[in-house]
């Protein structure tokens, strides 16, 4: 099973550990270290600004697969949410948030050990991870894990050229008139339509709906956010993003997965409380989902 170490600690307690950490990473072979404490510092201090844990979620009460880090699963590759990066370690929107998670349960982001979600459960069936981030559902129902609330809520987006009327709409009101495209059979179909209360004009693909933008055959295009960036970049033409609308009380949401029972479970939904509060999931959707989804579009 390989696992991807992410700059790995090097101090005389955990040396000797590190240094089989780094023997496993080349030969695609995970090692594991014993037990050991480790006192709460001044560079813990939560990326929120707050002292990370409060109470029973104060470093020094958790308690870890493997003591003094913090074991995170992944998914498969999937920008902008997740990309490895060998020796350097995942970028993406969930490599950030789960940075921030860690930094605020009292981890610095050099003590998460990454793994891939499908290649950590035992022989049982049983998560042998802290926490896995991994565009989970609550949906997907699973015996063996609990989720957290939710640190994604999917929302979408609203795309135009530049310099046409539509890029001027701050409410759903000044969309009657226009005409919106939309993936077929898509979550955003479904939006404009159910919350919009519109028709739109269906494509069958992203490529097909951006040329029916670029040729005129419609004014603007409704995306799930996730996919924005990719479109700017892929666009033979410049686009603009006009924002986001809010989520519908059906929007798809992904939530952190913790083994069923851990107790870890309250303190991570204290830090993403946090992270909420002090608008830093916020930022980071507006940094991995384009520049112009922190504009809002309301619903009237």
């Amino acid at each position: 099973m390989a696992i991807n170490i992410r700059r790995v600690v090097l101090s005389p307690s955990v040396g000797m550990r590190a240094l089989l950490l780094s023997i496993g990473l080349a030969l695609g072979v995970a090692a594991c270290g014993s037990p050991q404490a480790r006192e709460l510092t001044p560079d813990s201090v939560s990326a929120t600004g707050l002292e990370p844990g409060i109470g029973d979620c104060s470093f020094p009460n958790l308690t870890t697969i493997d003591a003094g880090h913090l074991a995170v699963a992944h998914a498969e590759p999937r920008p902008p949410y997740y990309r490895p990066r060998a020796l350097l370690g995942p970028i993406g929107f969930d490599a950030d948030v789960a940075d921030a998670l860690a930094e605020g349960l009292g981890f610095q982001t050099n003590q998460i050990i990454w793994s891939q979600m499908s290649q950590v459960f035992d022989r049982e069936g049983q998560p042998n991870f802290d926490v896995a981030i991994a565009q989970l559902e609550r949906q997907r129902f699973s015996a063996t894990l609990e989720f957290s609330e939710p640190y994604f809520t999917e929302t979408q987006a609203l795309l135009a050229l530049p310099d046409t009327p539509i890029t001027k709409v701050k409410s759903s009101d000044e969309l009657v008139e226009a005409s919106l495209g939309v993936v077929l059979g898509s979550s955003s179909q479904a939006f404009v339509s159910d919350e919009l209360g519109l028709d739109p004009t269906a494509y069958l693909t992203n490529n097909v709906l951006k040329t029916a933008l670029r040729d005129h055959h419609i004014t603007g295009m409704v995306v799930p956010i996730e996919q924005v960036a990719s479109i700017l970049e892929t666009s033979s033409e410049p686009l603009v993003v006009v924002g986001q609308f809010p989520p519908a009380d059906t929007a798809l949401t992904y939530h952190f997965g913790l083994p069923a029972g851990d107790p870890l479970l309250k303190c991570v939904d204290e830090v993403l409380a946090r992270m909420t509060k002090s608008g830093q999931l916020d930022l980071l959707r507006a940094q991995w989902f384009a520049d112009g989804v922190q504009r809002t579009i309301q619903v009237d």
